[in-house]
């Protein structure tokens, strides 16, 4: 099997930990998704969770930093 086949068979897995608390700024602290990114979570194709779950470890790293 082809890495291109593989990758294009892997689930993304929701970012979600269960803490959800939204901030003035519609992120979730629990998983750093904006709420845009967590409406309609389960029908978003993968690359773009791909990209949401990018975007979060970005948005925690940052937050972290402060």
């Amino acid at each position: 099997m082809s890495d291109i086949s593989f990758k294009s068979r892997t689930k993304v897995i929701s970012p979600c930990v269960g803490k959800c608390q939204l901030v003035e700024s519609d992120i979730c602290m629990g998983c750093y998704r904006l709420i845009s990114e967590i409406s309609g979570w389960l029908n978003k194709p993968e690359s773009v969770k791909k990209e949401i779950v990018d975007r979060c470890t970005k948005r925690k790293i940052e937050h972290i930093q402060r």
